[in-house]
Order: C-alpha cells, then sequence, then structure tokens
C-alpha cells in the first residue's frame, strides 16, 4: 500500500513518492495523492500535456503544485499511481477468489467494478500499456460473469468497457448479445428526464456507490428498469427500447459513452426484431392452425377445442390477457429473454400446472372434458414441435457484428496488452 497520513482534517493521503512534488486531488472527496510530477509526465502523454505545456495544470511559481482531478475514481487511480511509481506489491496479479467453482457473486461484482475502474482511468489518460503484466488474467474476472447465475446486476456497461480498453472482441460481442437479448419496450422510456438519469440521481443522493442492490433501487423504478436505460438517448420514431439493468457499476454517461463507442444502437434494435420473429413464428403457426384437416384426434368436425384452449392459455401467457392475437415482432413489447423464460416454464410445468389446473378450467370453461381422452394428439405434437423450434431460434440468437473501425481500435488495443486475438476461452 502506499503510505497514508491524515491532514489536520481527518481526511485520508496517499504519498506514492516520499520525495514527490505533486499533490493530485482525486474524486469528488478530492483525495490527496503525493506522486511524481516526472513519474507522471513520463508514464503519461495526457499528463506530460498537462503538466509541461503551459496549462493550468503546470507547476505554479510558487506554493504548492496541486491538480484537481474530480472526475476520476480515487480506487481505480490509487491502482494506476501504484504502477506508475512501481509499488506492485499494491496491485492484484489475478483474482483467485474467481478461480473455483461456485465462488460468491460478490466476488465477482468486486472483482468487475475494480477492473472497471482502473479501465477507465488508464484509457482516460492513455496507460492502457501498463497493465501489460496483468491484461491477461485481469480479464478472467468479466469473463467469470458467465458462471454467475442470472447475471442481471448492471454489469454490461463496464463489461463493454473492460472489452473496449482491453480490446476483448469476444467478451464485447457476447455482453451485446446479453444486452439485447434482455432489452424490451418501454413507451414511457425518454423524455426531459430519463428513467436512468432518475436513478443515478437517487443513487447519488443516498450514497450508494452502485445500484445493483435491492434496497438501493428508487422507489419510482420498477424493478425490471432498474440499472437500465433507453437504448438511443436521442428520441426516435422507433419504439423506445430499454435497455435493462446496463449500468450499476457505471454510469448513465458512461453507459452511453460506450454504446456510442461501439455504434451499435441500431443493430441492437434490429437484431431483436429478427430474433424476436424467429422465436415467434412457431408461435404463430400454432395459433392460427385452427382449421381440422381430418387431423384432430377428439373432435369429427368444427374447431378443435383442445386446440383453441391451449391456444387462448399460450396468449395470455406470452402476451396478457388483453392482447386478442399475437402481436408482429416490430411491436412486440417484452425481451426475447422474458419470453424463453414464459416459454421455459410452460414446458417444464405443462403436466402440473397447465394439464393439471389452467387447462383443466379452460377445457371446462369450453364444455370438454379435462382428461387424456380429451387431449388432441396431433395438435399436443404440434405444441411440442413449437416449443422446440421456439427454444432454438433462442439459442442461435447471433452475436452482433462490430464495425471495421471498432475493431481496428480492438486490434490496438491488443497489440499495447501483447495480447493475442484468441486469448479468451468462452
Amino acid at each position: 500500500m502506499p503510505s497514508t497520513a491524515s491532514t489536520e482534517t481527518e481526511e485520508e493521503e496517499y504519498i506514492f513518492d516520499m520525495m514527490g512534488d505533486l499533490w493530485l486531488e482525486i474524486g469528488e472527496s478530492r483525495t490527496p495523492c503525493l506522486v511524481s510530477s516526472t513519474a507522471m509526465a513520463e508514464a503519461s502523454p495526457v499528463f506530460r500535456g498537462m503538466l509541461l505545456r503551459g496549462f493550468s495544470e503546470s507547476k505554479p511559481l510558487e506554493g504548492d503544485w496541486v491538480v484537481q482531478l474530480p472526475d476520476d475514481d480515487i480506487d481505480g487511480f490509487q491502482i494506476i499511481l501504484s504502477i506508475i511509481h512501481d509499488q506492485w506489491d499494491d496491485v492484484p496479479a489475478d483474482f483467485p477468489e474467481l478461480e473455483t467453482l461456485g465462488f460468491q457473486q460478490e466476488d465477482f461484482k468486486e472483482a468487475l467494478r475494480l477492473v472497471y475502474k482502473v479501465a477507465r482511468v488508464a484509457d482516460k489518460y492513455d496507460l492502457v500499456y501498463i497493465l501489460r503484466p496483468v491484461a491477461e488474467s485481469w480479464l478472467r474476472a468479466p469473463a467469470s460473469g458467465r458462471f454467475v447465475p442470472d447475471k442481471v446486476d448492471g454489469s454490461s456497461a463496464a463489461t463493454l468497457w473492460i472489452g473496449w480498453v482491453f480490446g476483448d472482441e469476444t467478451l464485447i460481442n457476447w455482453e451485446l448479445r446479453s444486452v439485447y437479448l434482455s432489452a424490451f419496450v418501454d413507451e414511457n422510456a425518454g423524455g426531459d428526464e430519463h428513467h436512468a438519469e432518475k436513478h443515478e440521481k437517487a443513487r447519488k443522493d443516498d450514497g450508494k456507490e452502485d445500484c445493483d442492490q435491492q434496497d438501493c433501487r428508487p422507489r419510482h423504478i420498477p424493478s425490471d428498469h432498474e440499472g437500465g436505460m433507453p437504448a438511443c438517448k436521442e428520441k426516435t420514431d422507433r419504439l423506445p427500447l430499454w435497455t435493462s439493468r446496463l449500468f450499476g457499476h457505471t454510469s448513465p454517461d458512461d453507459a452511453y459513452d460506450i454504446l456510442g463507442l461501439l455504434d451499435v444502437t441500431e443493430q441492437i434494435e434490429s437484431t431483436r426484431v429478427t430474433v424476436l420473429k424467429s422465436l415467434l413464428d412457431p408461435i404463430r403457426t400454432f395459433l392460427e392452425d385452427n382449421t381440422l384437416h381430418g387431423n384432430c384426434t377428439i373432435s369429427k368436425a368444427g374447431t378443435c377445442q383442445w386446440h383453441r384452449a391451449r391456444s387462448n392459455l399460450l396468449l395470455e401467457s406470452v402476451c396478457g390477457a388483453t392482447h386478442e392475437k399475437l402481436p408482429q415482432p416490430e411491436s412486440f413489447k417484452d425481451s426475447i429473454q422474458g419470453l424463453e423464460n414464459k416459454l421455459d416454464g410452460m414446458e417444464r410445468d405443462r403436466i402440473a400446472r397447465w394439464q393439471l389446473e389452467l387447462y383443466v378450467s379452460y377445457a371446462r370453461g369450453l364444455g370438454i372434458a379435462p382428461s387424456e381422452r380429451s387431449k388432441c394428439r396431433y395438435h399436443s405434437k404440434l405444441y411440442e414441435r413449437m416449443l422446440s423450434d421456439a427454444h432454438g431460434a433462442y439459442r442461435k440468437a447471433p452475436l452482433l457484428t462490430l464495425g471495421k473501425p471498432q475493431k481496428a481500435h480492438l486490434r490496438r488495443q491488443r497489440a499495447q496488452l501483447g495480447l493475442g486475438r484468441f486469448h479468451m476461452e468462452w
């Protein structure tokens, strides 16, 4: 650890160089850090320009040399300053707590938060290259998120930033897939004050470091909106798409910034519609198969009542009780992940719940006996095929494609860090 001392106001200060000549006051708390201006200028082209080229941050003719950095994070900066001043004992070489199966979700969050904060500072001050000794081991932290059950904790923007700074295209592609699979339509998203801005304001007012905890959620923000924001910051003619739980370890502005750098907003919207179509088409085919053509095994004429009962249940579960027909993909409001979860629940519960409870209720309402003999084997097979095809479409949901400028940036980042193209294992 850098040596610490207390000022007269009992604020903690960090001494990275006992002979240092420059005080950095970092973050909103203005935490003082004594550093070597020579080391900072040699390591960072940005600091070299700030300190040596006559800007307001240059050394004063008299008095202490103080540079204020209120927009930066002290946790991330501490690691950067330790590396610059060759204090590697204070830099985690890896995160061993994430190397074993069954690690705690909080361990993942802490590791991700630290790597994200360091990456943001390194990116801002052109210091990415100094992370070369730890780059490969640190990338295991966001990658381990795939072992975290129900990882919807506001980590997506942080993970995307890590991928951007460390040049990991694979990490970015899979995280973007998660983003568009969880995005849904919210007609109230937008206006003068977004949910995201309200949430960030409430987080700061409550003094919370991040907003992925249950007790951090402002009361005026629904749980499925937590840590989310509109996919597009500006108003458009398209349905307002809400990217759920995108930030949490970051701010809304950071989340918008990384989506802007990746230039994927329109692709998120278009790919979501394409995948939704592939999931909804099998459902639509089943719902519209209301003619017998001699195939119904329980009715000789008219509409198959078993199919009618099951169709009503399916439509109500997927779209809600107010819908009379299945919406088109462009106007479907639920997320792809939400739709998949509903279909998965239908498949797992179809014997215990559907056939013995809901189906019984619908069947009796339609005047047919709720028994195996009243089950249409023809439409039952169509139903099982529908579930199988929909699940298959979900599993085949594609990765987004980054543009040439983004891929070129990632190659440059990997070169700085000495990382090969396929250094991650997914």
